[in-house]
């Protein structure tokens, strides 16, 4: 760790696999080798199984599940933006570019890794049915520093971007939930309300072209800083190439020619998480959500369908107090309410998977969040 108690990437709890997630028509979610899909049972699942457990509830101590015990202090976004340092421009360029880079996922903490390393990797696939790449079957893992908001920077709602098939019937909608079109464009707003917390994400047409709970996702987006772009634009470059070079080993015939998760998309830079696991599959990296099933969704979908909430990506914000090793942690389902000027850095892994026209797609899988300093 660095002077200024900033390192690469939080190595903690990172045990857990992705599932590949929707792109829109080109790649459905009938198109995965894995499956993705909704919440807690109650009685009749395994509490083994469950992401989340007990009944809805609002945040705080008692929503706090038995795998976050021991952790950093679980704050309100005011009290994170208390906490957080203020930096200057020049200080947050030095840390961005300290924090953007590639690091081998191993037992023993995790080792550096330089951009020219990605081509003597190989892929593997996770039990999601996505490939991911490894060296030495380690997992690679990509930290990049961002910034910026734009107006769909955070799909962190309890259930993201899943929608049900009836939620565009006039009396389809769960209370709490609002869909609205929005003209000009395939998609709908999708507005989720839940107490005091109030989430917004966009819902493409697609989402129910090819209905499937398997394609909701949570997903983070911004800018990256300063020399975290370059850093970012390279990896992504590299990345797409070793897709392509192990082509053969994921059973693929090309790579998809307009990637959805590239420098040139109107999201760069986007990295996105399932919100639904099959019931056999390992929950990503991260801790059970605070909010179990709030908007009946599981339950609209009924029993038939195995599958069970994933976990959401930890959130740790840097404080000043140096209280708790420096870190204070924020619910997921609250990043979007934490300072605007805020610089973020993101833990992601790549993670491709093939559609049944033979067409590689890949994106790039949310594993953890770090809030760093106000700017």
């Amino acid at each position: 760790m660095s002077s200024d108690g900033f390192e690469l990437i939080n190595v903690d709890d990172r045990a857990g696999a992705g599932t590949p997630t929707e792109r829109g028509d080109s790649a459905t979610p009938d198109d995965r080798a894995g499956a993705g899909a909704p919440t807690e049972r109650g009685d009749s699942a395994n509490p083994d199984d469950r992401a989340g457990a007990g009944t809805p509830t609002d945040r705080g101590d008692g929503a706090i599940s038995d795998d976050d015990a021991g952790g950093p202090e679980l704050v309100s976004p005011d009290r994170a933006c208390h906490l957080l340092p203020t930096i200057g421009e020049a200080t947050l360029t030095k840390i961005a570019e300290r924090l953007t880079g590639l690091e081998l996922d191993t037992e023993d903490g995790g080792r550096r890794m330089s951009l020219k390393d990605i081509a003597t990797c190989s892929v593997s696939m996770g039990d999601d049915g996505g490939y991911y790449i490894t060296k030495n079957k380690q997992r690679v893992l990509f930290a990049v520093v961002i910034t910026g908001r734009s107006t769909w920077a955070f799909n962190n709602s309890p259930d993201g971007s899943v929608v049900l098939q009836d939620y565009r019937k006039y009396d389809g909608l769960p209370e709490g939930v609002t869909l609205e079109p929005i003209p000009g464009y395939a998609s709908y707003k999708k507005t989720s309300v839940y107490a005091d917390k109030i989430w917004t994400t966009q819902v493409f047409e697609s989402a129910f072209k090819h209905w499937s709970p398997r394609g909701g996702e949570w997903a983070i987006s911004g800018s990256p800083f300063g020399p975290a772009d370059n850093i970012a634009r390279s990896a992504f470059h590299e990345f797409n190439e070793l897709f392509l070079k192990q082509k053969d080993t994921m059973k693929g015939v090309r790579l998809h020619d307009k990637p959805s998760n590239g420098p040139a998309s109107s999201m760069w830079f986007i990295a996105k998480r399932p919100v639904f696991v099959p019931n056999n599959v390992t929950q990503d990296e991260g801790y059970a959500s605070e909010y179990v099933d709030v908007f009946h969704t599981w339950r609209s979908l009924g029993p038939e369908v195995d599958v069970k909430y994933n976990r959401v990506p930890e959130v740790l914000v840097r404080r000043v107090d140096g209280v708790d090793d420096g870190w204070a942690r924020v619910s997921f389902h609250d990043i979007h309410d934490i300072d605007k000027g805020c610089a973020m850095q993101l833990v992601v892994t790549p993670r491709a998977f093939v559609t049944r026209e033979k067409t590689i797609v890949w994106d790039f899988r949310l594993i953890s969040v770090r809030v760093i300093a106000k700017s």
